[in-house]
């Protein structure tokens, strides 16, 4: 037991040269060139075989990958075109490593909240660095660079169903708890992500003074007028793939996808149906749990 502490504390302090701070990702360290960097990735596999804990690892595998984007931003920025396909096949692998211990947690009903949190705003992360660095990449790197945001896309998605099945869970408990304000709600201290643009709110149908608490959108209660995207810059959105810009929708801001600001189908075109407008799954499932709602309640 004291040799694997011994070897953790170790592996601890080589590593931690990795995780200098910069604004988008970890500092890459040593890359894929260096006579040492066989050591380094041997050393996070043995970290990885030190941890254990599902949540623990699912973290890890979630910082490795940060380390491979951050490898691959860092040779393509010094012109070393034949590191990105090995790079981005093993970003892609700490990826579905993530997911899978990821599923493991929330396969056995943990608390799972702030796990969720930390990966869908990574995978977030990842989709808006890779953007700027496909925008910069030569022809050779591009198919590579398009997988790795593919990649990055479903990995936000998966995170994101997992978010909705936790928030059904919590919506099916405060549907059992009325109430005649937002205020009574707040009260009852449930998770309800405003990072994913949610509020806790009382909702009253028509003609009631008593309503259930639900987890809902808070880009629902936007009633800003608008002709122009530009007039919707005040409208703050929440870091999720394809409500992430304010932009203006019939009329009125509201949160949309940054395809729909710049370019209303190269996403689209891009990525066919591998890419979704989350949004429009989202409220659909939250329409039909409070029409089922206020019918038994009515």
């Amino acid at each position: 037991m004291k040799n694997k502490l011994l070897i953790s504390l170790l592996i601890s302090s080589v590593l931690l040269t990795t995780i200098a701070t910069a604004k988008d990702l970890p500092n890459p360290g040593i890359l894929p060139d260096h006579p040492f960097y066989p050591l380094k990735t041997f050393l996070e596999k043995v970290r990885l075989w030190l941890t254990f804990d599902s949540e623990a690892r699912a973290r890890f595998h979630a910082f490795l990958a940060e380390q491979r984007l951050a490898e691959l931003n860092a040779t393509l920025a010094q012109g070393k075109w034949r590191y990105v396909e090995r790079l981005r096949y093993e970003y892609e692998k700490e990826l579905e490593e993530a997911d899978e211990e990821t599923n493991k947690v929330f396969g056995v009903g943990k608390n799972v909240t702030a796990l969720l949190e930390h990966v869908c705003n990574v995978t977030y992360k990842h989709i808006a660095v890779l953007e700027r660095v496909l925008s910069k990449a030569p022809e050779t790197a591009r198919p590579g660079l398009e997988r790795a945001i593919n990649a990055s896309i479903k990995a936000h998605e998966r995170c994101l169903e997992r978010v909705e099945e936790v928030l059904k869970r919590i919506n099916e408990t405060l549907s059992k708890r009325s109430c005649s304000s937002d205020e009574d709600c707040e009260k009852l201290g449930v998770w309800c992500p405003l990072k994913f643009g949610r509020n806790l709110r009382c909702f009253i149908p028509p003609n009631k003074t008593i309503g259930i608490c639900m987890c809902l959108p808070a880009w629902n209660r936007t009633r800003m007028n608008c002709t122009d995207d530009s007039e919707c810059r005040s409208l703050i959105c929440p870091m999720i793939l394809g409500n992430d810009t304010a932009i203006c929708l019939n009329g009125l801001c509201a949160c949309g996808a940054k395809w729909q600001l710049r370019n209303r189908t190269e996403w689209r075109e891009r990525f066919g149906e591998e890419f979704n407008n989350i949004t429009e799954a989202v409220q659909a499932k939250i329409r039909e749990r409070v029409e089922a709602e206020i019918r038994k309640k009515g």
